[in-house]
């Protein structure tokens, strides 16, 4: 058991766990995007991203309340956090084009050697 006043261990609790989770989230996405796309992979990494996009504007509504309260130390974990997703929408962006151009214009597949990402049908 903790001594910290029990709703300000359980916020810090909750906060870490969504920091955590989107972690993780941001971790499967970057890898998923390192691999060719296929149909099953974009269906995913668009599931997560939207999971993602959800927990940082839950963070950054909690933040908001933190520093409302006086509590700008409490936000630094949070704003790294929010850093991190920021610099993932921004790959995921440009994948999510390059995925959509290459479904539009299939390439022949000569095997794994494309540099961009390509959508083969799972």
């Amino acid at each position: 058991m903790s001594s910290s006043p029990p709703n300000r261990g359980a916020d810090q609790d909750a906060i870490d766990e969504s920091i955590s989770s989107l972690r993780i989230n941001l971790d499967v996405i970057n890898e998923a995007m390192r691999q060719p796309a296929t149909s099953e992979s974009v269906d995913v990494v668009s599931s997560l991203m939207l999971e993602v996009q959800q927990t940082k504007d839950q963070l950054q509504a909690e933040a908001e309340r933190l520093v409302e309260g006086g509590q700008y130390g409490s936000t630094d974990k949070i704003f790294e956090a929010i850093s991190e997703v920021s610099h993932v929408e921004s790959e995921f962006g440009e994948w999510s084009k390059a995925v959509e151009v290459a479904s539009r214009h299939p390439q022949p597949h000569h095997g794994d050697t494309a540099e961009s990402p390509a959508v083969e049908n799972a």
